[in-house]
């Protein structure tokens, strides 16, 4: 999860900005953590004389609670809020979906991300940043439902392709809450980000593209159907060379 915080124009530049996150109780669920990057020497400041800084912090599906920064130093500033574990995990009937690529991702992507988020949603930045995870998710859902048939979905850990194809579609999306009917000339980027990744998802499908470290699906999974609450995996029935039925498939017997 991606979550940020606004000190204020007057509190640029610092490499003191820490956070902690805690349950809803009061007790702790990460230690307090310094953002400053010695090894890159970023800050964590978004943009120059923000005075907003970010971090990405991984948060549990289903935690409660809230994040405390603080601007470090001598005599210290803070600031609470509230995290939740969606939007940034959800649910579907195979499990756990995590988000396959993240804001960052798609900030490094799109030029002034936030100018791409409808008025109404970005209230906050916090707003904003659920906003786009929410679209994230949605890609999930997309990319889960087209390869479900080839691989076990959804996919842990997430393989860098489907991190690849997510960001296209993500893209696609947020794009064209703002270009389409204001800026027609501009939906190219949202035809060409939707075209890359239908293109790489039709290679996997069609077997052009293997992701190794994912699990596939067996050939003989077939279609699962449910009725009156209960789950069959469907299997053909097989035969030799002389047309002699050597296993019977679930298909010929439910």
């Amino acid at each position: 999860m991606f979550l940020l915080v606004n000190f204020g124009t007057g509190y640029t530049g610092l490499d003191t900005v820490g956070y902690a996150v805690y349950y809803s109780d009061g007790s702790e669920y990460i230690a307090h953590t310094t953002i400053y990057d010695s090894a890159t020497g970023n800050t964590g400041e978004l943009g120059t004389g923000s005075g907003q800084y970010g971090a990405d912090i991984t948060i549990g599906s289903g935690f409660t609670g809230y994040i405390t920064w603080d601007t470090g130093g001598s005599s210290p500033v803070y600031v609470s809020a509230a995290v939740n574990g969606f939007p940034i995990t959800t649910s579907t009937l195979a499990g756990e979906l995590s988000l396959y690529c993240t804001y960052t991702d798609i900030d490094n992507e799109i030029d002034d991300l936030l100018d791409h988020v409808p008025q109404s949603k970005k209230t906050t930045t916090d707003d904003a940043v659920a906003w786009v995870n929410s679209r994230i998710i949605a890609c999930g859902y997309e990319i889960d439902g087209r390869l479900g048939m080839t691989y076990g979905t959804p996919f842990d850990p997430v393989p860098s392709i489907i991190t690849t194809i997510a960001l296209y579609l993500s893209c696609s999306r947020i794009l064209s809450t703002g270009y389409v009917g204001e800026i027609p000339a501009d939906s190219r980027y949202v035809d060409t980000y939707y075209k890359r990744a239908d293109d790489l998802l039709k290679r996997i499908e069609s077997g052009d593209i293997v992701i190794p470290q994912a699990e596939k699906m067996s050939d003989s999974a077939g279609v699962l159907s449910n009725t009156s609450d209960i789950g069959m995996v469907f299997t053909q029935t097989t035969y030799d060379s002389d047309g002699d039925v050597l296993t019977t498939g679930s298909m010929d017997t439910w």
